[in-house]
């Protein structure tokens, strides 16, 4: 996900983004493991103040850090930041997906409204209009049933395609996690064959050992003894 998707989104979901959240989510967009003593570089910040906002990137589960000892200051310790990709694409699907809910709830209040006065162009609900003989109250015309407006149109028009996202961003999320469970089994596969590849190379050294003792060892010789 670009930059400025992001951003839009953050926004939009109602988290506050200003300026220089902007410059380091583009900086982070870009590289990973990024030492935050080069994001306050970048913005002219003492290192304080580049960590405190990207703390605060990191109390809304938007980047994830590792940290490390300063090689020159013992007492130090270095930190370097990337973006948790894996979170916001959590954080835009559960965006999409309620937006969806707004949306087919708006559209069912358009809907609500499927009848109207030829005359004076109100609206009616179906219970309504059903109560009133389909006559309008106001001015006494007939009420007919209309068509879907442009805002029915575009609301259809804009559920669709956000199902349609979804279903994708799903699909993908999938193929992801399925990616990551394979490989996860290969890996612990490759573990469990260097455990047993272990263990074999150790049961031969000691066989091996116990092999060697053998032959090195001193024959006690035997008393002969006579009999009298």
């Amino acid at each position: 996900m670009a930059a400025p998707k992001i951003i839009t989104m953050l926004r939009e979901i109602g988290m506050e983004v200003d300026e220089l959240t902007v410059k380091i989510l583009n900086m982070l967009e870009r590289k990973e493991n990024i030492s935050e003593n080069v994001v306050a570089k970048k913005l002219k910040l003492k290192i304080n103040e580049a960590r405190k906002l990207l703390y605060k990137l990191s109390s809304m589960n938007l980047v994830t850090y590792t940290k490390q000892r300063d090689p020159d200051k013992k007492w130090w310790y270095l930190y370097y930041w990337s973006l948790d990709k894996n979170k916001l694409r959590d954080i835009y699907l559960q965006y999409k997906k309620a937006q969806l809910a707004k949306k087919t709830q708006q559209l069912d209040e358009e809907r609500k409204f499927v009848f109207e006065c030829t005359h004076c162009q109100k609206k009616f609900i179906y219970e309504d209009a059903l109560e009133n003989d389909f006559v309008c109250q106001e001015c006494g015309n007939i009420i007919t049933d209309i068509k879907p407006t442009e805002t029915i149109l575009r609301l259809e028009t804009e559920i669709k395609n956000l199902n349609e996202e979804i279903s994708r961003r799903d699909r993908s999320e999938q193929r992801l996690k399925t990616i990551k469970d394979n490989k996860r089994k290969v890996e612990d596969a490759k573990e469990d064959r260097k455990i047993e590849l272990k263990k074999k190379r150790e049961t031969k050294k000691r066989a091996e050992a116990r092999k060697e003792a053998r032959k090195n060892a001193i024959p006690i010789p035997i008393k002969k003894t006579t009999k009298k």
